[in-house]
């Protein structure tokens, strides 16, 4: 601040030379301090430029030292922080110094030495008096001022920081594989939305699966006297907190994110739940975690950075939302057609699953997107799901579920012990968008489980037959040995890259976008794409190859034993089985 307020204080005073002083001490001979009058004028310019410099640098500073203020977490953070912008800030003294003393070069030192020699005129000694007098006024007014700003700003800070202002509006928790408990962790991912109440003066985030309902899922919030931010399940919450008989005076219900935990961070203080680096379980065990911000940066396709936020697939909008009193803006990305997810990383969702080859015994041999009331697709854990219906019977049907780790093969109303079919009261469809979550509902029943998956949709992932609650994997229980793959059957057409997931395959085993066309589907009612494979191959991207290879037959020709085998100029050779034409 001092270099600040100088250069404000002597930017347009005049300077003269120090006649008095010994000009014998400079390395050459000088007279009158060894400049002329233009020479002097120049010189002044130069002492306007160099206060100029002085102020901005003084400026630089200031702003420096606020952000310095407003980021540290301890007062040893703010002191070295300090030292290090003084020490910064000392270097142009400390080479003027070494120049004095001709430690830089003789040339320097006669240049260090004429500016020593000059001073700012203040008149004479009454007038000097009266310009120091007010230039000490000017100095006190400026730092006060100076310290008044720096203070309304930081109380600022402080007020939007207790508020949640700046807080991530929608964040992600991704959670990954773990056996050694039997809850499965993987539960706890998907998007979670800042809550209108905080805890401790930071945000609290509920998970959005279920959350139409009242909280179903977990919730993640600041716990001040573990330091650490942690993450619970909110009805195992409840149910422990109404069972618990004793007099635990400083667990205040399901609500207290220091109580009944089952994932919690390193110690820390920060405000911001993004700058968490370790997931750990309450028993210390480290986690296989991550927490991602969702606010995109709004700006349009011709900036880069704003449109790179949305996955380089949608735009990032701002809309102004109310959690109570409190007013926040919300950035989330509008992703183009054919794409989804909290930043457009996926393509899709996928219309329609098939089985690349086997389907699950029992079952049809594909599974349609489901939709909700808004005729949008419809998202479970922040995946789409699917359903395969029995066309007699509206209450009979399998559907693929995501649980926040895995897809799972759900049969049927009485799988989903919450939902009551026979009241008439929500559909299927109503049910998994606005009452299910795998952590409050994840005792339901399945017959198939896929692997561990972070993809948008359940395509090429294997699924296995789930045989028993019990096993290695105490997450998913004994699995079968047999795999069944699932296939999208949206494919790419030429004209457009971001019209399906999937591509069609052609003859030479290569992507062939010219087999995509469009063709209406009876059950969506729109068009949707599907491939128009080639002669001789099936599969729902024409995966599955024709027989290859040659062909032999043995036919009887009456006596025993004797054969013919088919070849070249055979009226039995198998043409174009392939399609290449090569009499095999």
């Amino acid at each position: 601040a001092t270099d600040f307020v100088d250069g404000m204080i002597f930017f347009g005073k005049r300077i003269v030379c120090d006649d008095d002083a010994d000009s014998n001490s400079l390395p050459r001979p000088s007279k009158k301090c060894g400049i002329s009058n233009l020479m002097r004028m120049i010189v002044s310019q130069k002492w306007d430029i160099c206060n100029l410099m002085r102020m901005i640098e003084g400026a630089f500073t200031i702003v420096v030292s606020f952000v310095f203020i407003v980021q540290s977490t301890t007062v040893i953070d703010l002191f070295l922080n300090f030292a290090g912008v003084t020490f910064v800030s000392e270097l142009d003294d400390v080479a003027f110094r070494l120049a004095n003393i001709g430690l830089l070069g003789t040339a320097t030192q006669r240049m260090a030495i004429l500016v020593s020699k000059h001073k700012v005129d203040l008149g004479g000694k009454k007038h000097t008096q009266r310009a120091m007098k007010r230039r000490n006024i000017v100095r006190f007014i400026s730092f006060a001022a100076i310290i008044i700003g720096m203070w309304i700003g930081l109380t600022r800070f402080v007020r939007y920081q207790d508020v949640s202002k700046y807080a991530c509006k929608s964040v992600t928790f991704t959670v990954g594989e773990s056996t050694m408990i039997e809850l499965p962790l993987r539960s706890f991912s998907g998007t979670y939305i800042i809550n209108e109440t905080d805890h401790e003066k930071r945000a609290v985030y509920v998970q959005e699966q279920g959350r139409e309902q009242g909280s179903r899922g977990a919730y993640l919030a600041y716990c001040a006297s573990a330091g650490r931010w942690t993450l619970t399940n909110y009805w195992w919450a409840r149910e422990e907190s109404d069972g618990d008989d004793d007099d635990d005076d400083h667990c205040t219900g399901p609500w207290d994110p220091c109580c009944y935990y089952d994932l919690q961070s390193e110690r820390t203080k920060t405000y911001d739940i993004t700058e968490i680096s370790e997931i750990q379980h309450y028993s210390g065990s480290s986690v296989d975690a991550g927490i991602k911000c969702n606010d995109c940066k709004e700006g349009s396709r011709d900036d880069s950075l704003a449109w790179a936020s949305c996955g380089w697939a949608g735009v990032c909008n701002a809309t102004t939302e109310f959690l109570g009193e409190r007013e926040f803006e919300k950035k989330t990305c509008d992703c183009d057609p054919g794409h989804f997810g909290d930043s457009c990383q996926f393509k899709g969702p996928c219309t329609e699953m098939i089985f690349q080859d086997d389907e699950f015994p029992g079952y049809g041999k594909s599974f349609h997107l489901l939709y909700s009331e808004d005729k949008k697709p419809l998202m479970v854990h922040d995946r789409p799901a699917y359903i395969l219906k029995n066309p007699s019977s509206v209450d009979e049907f399998a559907a693929l579920v995501f649980d926040g780790g895995r897809w799972r093969l759900v049969i049927e109303h009485d799988s989903f012990h919450e939902w009551d079919p026979t009241k008439g009261e929500k559909t299927i469809e109503k049910y998994l968008a606005e009452d299910f979550n795998a952590l409050r509902d994840g005792e339901y029943d399945y017959e198939y489980i896929s692997e561990y998956s972070n993809e948008g949709s359940p395509a090429n992932v294997p699924f296995r037959a789930s045989l028993s609650g019990q096993g290695s994997d105490s997450s998913v229980g004994k699995l079968g040995d047999e795999e069944f793959i699932l296939l999208c059957a949206d494919c790419e057409e030429d004209d457009d890259y971001a019209s399906g997931i999937s591509y069609c395959l052609g003859s030479n085993g290569m992507q062939n976008n010219s087999l995509c066309i469009s063709e209406n589907s009876p059950l969506l009612k729109r068009p949707v794409n599907r491939c128009n494979c080639e002669h001789g191959f099936i599969g729902p991207l024409c995966q599955t190859r024709p027989v290859e290879g040659k062909l032999l037959l043995h036919l009887e020709h009456g006596k025993k034993n004797s054969c013919s085998i088919c070849g070249e100029n055979n009226m039995w050779t198998v043409w174009e089985l392939i399609g290449l034409y090569n009499n095999t």
